[in-house]
């Protein structure tokens, strides 16, 4: 079985981020990069979409990836405000989030819409990286498992090749509040959606399985010596040069 042993360390800067912002963050970036040797890691940066040319253009010539934060999946048409996954390959993107729960709760996202939005990204030839996560509530209530797995259904219903699928574990409730489910929950959830993946894939690969939720300096070690994480996808802590660096060499 292929396994992603390089692991994915993903930036998702969210509604932040001014033209002199990102030239600041990213030019902090390329500093301590261009100053390492070696890297076990793939960068991914994820700037809001008005910020993708110009992020992508900053980034030309080096190995960091660069990603979007949704896209629809509409290929065109009368969708005002909304931009799709043709759009987002032609700014340059490899990666894009889909179906992270802040999308979910605040705009209504069903994982039928989530699906349609992983086929468009996965149609256009880049990766997708499907946010899936259970709320406090089922946490407390013994019930994270199925909540998570339930979210994979329409996924493990089609006939979809998941080979440049990325899932990405956040528990809601851990999402920008500081906390992080026991190193011990993290690993079960990973495993889990390893094994429920397995039975839709080929012999000859594994999906990738990265973790958010308030991943920061200080667990980010802990939480990438894990076996079965494969990155984390990273909120706050992108945003500032020196925490996402820490966060990168943690991986090293």
């Amino acid at each position: 079985m292929k396994i992603e042993k390089t692991a994915l360390i993903a930036g998702n800067w969210k509604m932040n981020g001014t033209i002199k912002e990102a030239k600041r963050l990213v030019s902090g970036l390329l500093e301590k990069y261009n100053g390492t040797r070696s890297l076990d890691a793939k960068i991914l940066i994820c700037p809001p979409m008005t910020l993708l040319n110009y992020v992508g253009n900053l980034l030309e010539g080096t190995n960091i990836l660069l990603g979007g934060q949704n896209c629809h999946y509409e290929v065109s048409g009368a969708h005002t405000g909304e931009v799709s996954a043709n759009m987002m390959r032609d700014s340059g993107c490899s990666h894009v989030i889909v179906g992270h729960s802040e999308r979910r709760s605040q705009y209504g996202e069903t994982d039928k819409e989530i699906f349609r939005k992983v086929e468009a990204v996965l149609e256009h030839g880049m990766k997708a990286i499907m946010c899936v996560g259970e709320t406090l509530k089922s946490r407390q209530e013994g019930n994270a498992i199925n909540y998570v797995t339930r979210q994979l259904d329409e996924v493990l219903n089609s006939r979809l090749s998941l080979e440049n699928l990325v899932i990405a574990y956040e528990p809601i409730w851990a999402i920008g509040s500081g906390k992080t489910p026991e190193i011990s929950e993290i690993e079960e959830i990973h495993e889990v959606i390893k094994k429920v993946l397995s039975k839709s894939l080929s012999q000859n690969h594994e999906v990738p399985v990265i973790y958010g939720g308030s991943v920061n300096p200080t667990n980010a070690e802990e939480v990438l010596g894990l076996e079965a994480v494969n990155g984390v996808l990273v909120g706050g802590a992108s945003l500032n040069t020196n925490d996402f660096w820490e966060i990168v060499n943690a991986a090293s």
